[in-house]
């Protein structure tokens, strides 16, 4: 995984870009949405 990566799925937990803008700005996108799924209840508040 990537730090770019990490760095954008903190963006979105801190809701200050939106989950569609951190898919389209990560270089792995399968790499990000295995990443997310890894993740405890990641989008439990949208």
């Amino acid at each position: 995984m990537l730090d770019l990566d990490r760095s954008l799925v903190e963006l979105v937990r801190q809701k200050l870009i939106t989950l569609e803008e951190a898919r389209f700005r990560a270089r792995s996108p399968e790499a990000f949405q295995n990443y997310l799924r890894t993740l405890p209840n990641a989008n439990a508040e949208d």
